[in-house]
């Protein structure tokens, strides 16, 4: 399935413009994909467009775990400010969210650190 969302980044990331227009936010067809390409600023071909949508999905289960891992480390940002100093604990703690996504690719898999008190 070819949501909207992931025609619009593939096209971002392609630096492509295209007037086009769905009234459905998923399933876009290949006949609809071609008007894109048909319609775009640059010469588009189908073939590049939806290789680059499948980029853009397959990115989407890590950006997804970055989004978490990135929550979760503003909710610890008070602990690093410079009136405060973090415990050793804190400190790996945080180091462990920022490496996470150096052991796991996707929010399915992850083992999260445990937060310290």
């Amino acid at each position: 399935m070819i949501t909207v969302n992931d025609l619009t980044t593939a096209l971002n990331n392609l630096n492509v413009t295209s007037t086009w227009s769905h009234e459905d936010s998923n399933n876009l067809s290949d006949t609809e994909l071609q008007v894109v390409c048909d319609n775009a600023s640059s010469p588009l071909i189908l073939s590049d467009l939806k290789s680059e949508i499948v980029n853009v999905q397959n990115a989407r289960p890590l950006q997804e775990l970055r989004n978490a891992r990135n929550f979760m480390l503003s909710q610890t940002d008070w602990w690093v400010l410079p009136d405060l100093t973090a415990t050793q604990a804190q400190l790996d703690y945080r180091q462990a969210l920022r490496d996470i996504t150096n052991t796991y690719s996707s929010l399915d898999d992850v083992v999260w650190p445990v937060k310290p008190e």
